[in-house]
């Protein structure tokens, strides 16, 4: 399974994964950056095209990919050939990766979420199951689920924070990035999930544990977020330099994020 083009993808369109994968054992960094890879393809699809049917094929061609994994021809496609290979291998739930799919179908419409669980169910079926399937991508039994399912929705909270000021340029916001109220509730409501997979991360191996590396920098953020809602508007939710690094060696060194 070739995956240097998957890496590429990754380091240039998710860099803070990137890193973060970068940072785990050598023998988790493919399946990461294979499931990392298919994750910015699908969260691309929607902003292809200003045409929404064009964005709905694409979604399609994943959708078609996935559910004929080990039933028709390997793709030569350069991250559709190597999720194949990696659905086939760990036997990744098709429904998950499936809902990620059918969850970005949400931003072609560019439309406002209908209310606070419409945007929690979006992120849980994106970047909830992400980090759930990179845990079974790593092993991980059923069992463990809600453990990544957690991790993964606050990651999510927190990209969507960060990304909104961009949205709202291009007339997509998913939400008022004036509302503050709002804002400081999503970003409560990650640092609860994030809690959640802290609290349960004791039943995963440590092999499944580097599935929560990407979370290093998720604390200080969404904690910034929600005493200063005001510079989710200005785009200058970020972490300095030298507390990027260091929470990226602790997460990796001492796995505490």
């Amino acid at each position: 399974m070739s995956i240097d083009a998957c890496a590429r993808l990754v380091a240039k369109g998710d860099p803070d994964r990137f890193a973060a994968t970068m940072a785990t054992a050598l023998p988790a960094r493919a399946p990461l950056l294979v499931l990392y890879a298919f994750n910015i393809e699908v969260a691309r699809a929607p902003w292809a095209s200003k045409e929404s049917l064009i964005s709905h094929m694409r979604l399609q061609w994943w959708r078609d990919i996935v559910d004929q994994a080990g039933r028709s021809a390997r793709p030569a496609h350069e991250v559709a050939g190597p999720l194949v290979d990696l659905i086939l291998a760990q036997g990744l739930d098709r429904t998950l990766l499936g809902a990620m799919i059918t969850a970005r179908q949400f931003d072609i419409d560019r439309q406002a979420f209908e209310g606070f669980d419409a945007l929690c169910s979006y992120l849980g079926a994106s970047a909830g199951n992400l980090m759930q399937l990179a845990g079974q991508a790593l092993g991980s039994k059923s069992s463990n689920s809600s453990v990544f399912q957690a991790g993964g929705i606050a990651l999510g909270a927190l990209n969507l924070l960060r990304a909104a000021p961009r949205l709202t340029d291009v007339a997509a916001a998913p939400f008022d990035v004036a509302d503050h109220g709002l804002i400081t509730r999503i970003a409560q409501f990650g640092l609860i999930q994030l809690e959640a997979a802290r609290q349960g991360q004791g039943t995963c191996t440590q092999n499944e544990r580097a599935a929560f590396l990407p979370l290093w920098q998720v604390q200080p953020l969404l904690q910034k977020a929600a005493r200063l809602p005001a510079l989710i508007g200005l785009d200058q939710l970020v972490q300095h330099p030298l507390g990027r690094s260091f929470g990226l060696v602790k997460a990796g060194i001492l796995g505490i994020w």
